[in-house]
């Protein structure tokens, strides 16, 4: 063999080798997610929302028990839903309001809420959703679907009516028919 081929195949061997530590591992990539037996997905803007509900005054809402703010509309968006996926329920739950359990109390560790007010959450026919109670059927199918809902303020003790933070949180969950 001659010094020129033997110089070719360590050369060879040598870009091997320099090949070899292009491909170092350098770091990990952790794939994170789960697989539920749900007809549906919920879309990632539904699941944590903020609704606002405004600001109103004491005097309008101290005019009776009962008294109600104009209901803000409020969505969750289902995705992909399977033909099984027939209709589903939505259950919201929160602290209960002090003065009507089927309302959700409003400036719980705030330090100056407000008094004689819940928050009243409607379905998209306008009828109340108690507190840790089901809806009524939403009809599903295959496809998308948005879930309206609508919530407010409501008066829970006139004579009580006092100014503050009234904001309140509720969980919800969907349960498929």
């Amino acid at each position: 063999m001659n010094q020129f081929t033997v110089a070719k195949i360590v050369a060879v061997a040598a870009l091997g080798v320099a090949a070899q530590s292009a491909f170092a591992i350098d770091g990990t990539v952790n794939f994170k997610g789960k697989i539920i037996e749900a007809p549906c997905s919920i879309a990632g803007e539904s699941k944590n929302q903020n609704v606002e509900l405004g600001t109103i005054s004491t005097a309008y809402m101290a005019t009776a028990d009962g008294t109600k703010s104009t209901p803000v509309p409020f969505v969750i968006k289902l995705m992909n839903c399977g033909e099984t996926a027939t209709g589903a329920t939505v259950t919201f739950s929160g602290p209960p309001h002090a003065d009507n359990s089927a309302y959700l109390a409003v400036g719980l560790g705030e330090t100056d809420p407000a008094v004689g007010v819940g928050i009243e959450v409607l379905d998209s026919a306008g009828s109340q959703i108690a507190n840790n109670a089901a809806s009524a059927n939403y009809s599903l199918g295959k496809g998308d679907f948005s879930l309206q809902f609508k919530a407010g303020y409501v008066t829970t003790k006139k004579d009580t009516v006092k100014s503050g933070s009234a904001n309140a949180v509720a969980n919800f969950t969907i349960a498929y028919k």
